[in-house]
């Protein structure tokens, strides 16, 4: 069969579409592909960081408990000791003085005691239905003090109809307390501190955030681990038991704190 040079070069042309598809394909494709693969490394970074994390609890709640039991009990001993010299007649007011600064000092230890004891539980002691609403009003009218000291704006927002959760009612009043005194904590001279609770048909999502300094990004990672805090006179296990306490109802909680943009939970 003799070709003419027309046909040729629609042949030519055709050939070359269809390479030119191909082409745009394959780059598709690699483009999907690389998409899918940052997709996964993500997730399995983050799973990562969660099976580390959860070591690190599981560890440190071990010691923690450990360690716990055998201070306090030499603890409440020097406090009754010191208890029983208060009650003295005979010794001086400067000396009672000394006295009761050793009292509070060691019921402030015994206070970061019971603390590490909290962060080194697994289960929830007493679970039951939990209205979540409640829990939020209740620990928000014991900070409403501290909220009109500081001239810090509320925002509280929640469906009407929040299923209940199955969890222990003291542990869940943790997680609130814990949150909203971090974001207090933050607003010395004002702000505003906003919380919202809202559910779908699987999962309910809680939502805390404030307007302070925010987080510092080198402490993004460490945040939730024990011991691990910029107060002077922080304990570090306020949020390793929130963390502790929503992995124990099968919940997740993440943190994103954007450059003077406060921290939001």
């Amino acid at each position: 069969m003799v070709l003419t040079r027309r046909q040729i070069e629609v042949e030519n042309r055709r050939l070359i579409d269809e390479r030119e598809l191909l082409q745009r394909e394959i780059k598709e494709w690699n483009k999907e592909l690389e998409k899918r693969v940052t997709q996964k490394s993500r997730e399995l970074e983050k799973a990562h960081q969660e099976i580390i994390q959860a070591e690190k609890l599981a560890a440190v709640g071990h010691v923690s408990a450990g360690m716990a039991h055998e201070i306090r009990n030499p603890l409440n001993s020097i406090n009754l000791f010191a208890q029983i010299l208060l009650a003295d007649s005979a010794i001086s007011d400067e000396n009672k003085n000394y006295i009761s600064k050793i009292s509070h000092e060691v019921e402030r230890i015994d206070s970061i005691l019971v603390q590490m004891l909290a962060s080194s539980q697994n289960e929830a002691k007493n679970a039951q239905k939990v209205n979540l609403q409640e829990i939020v009003t209740s620990v928000l009218r014991s900070a409403q003090p501290l909220i009109e000291a500081q001239q810090v704006e509320l925002r509280f927002d929640s469906e009407e109809d929040i299923p209940p959760v199955h969890a222990d009612p003291v542990e869940m009043e943790q997680i609130f307390t814990n949150l909203i005194a971090n974001a207090l904590y933050e607003m010395p001279e004002g702000g505003t501190l906003k919380l919202l609770l809202k559910a779908d048909a699987e999962k309910i999502m809680i939502h805390i955030s404030d307007s302070g300094p925010g987080i510092p990004q080198e402490n993004m990672q460490r945040i939730f681990d024990p011991f691990f805090t910029t107060r002077s006179k922080g304990t570090g296990f306020g949020l390793s038991v929130v963390l502790r306490i929503v992995n124990n109802c099968g919940g997740r909680i993440k943190v994103e704190s954007p450059p003077g943009q406060g921290a939001h939970f």
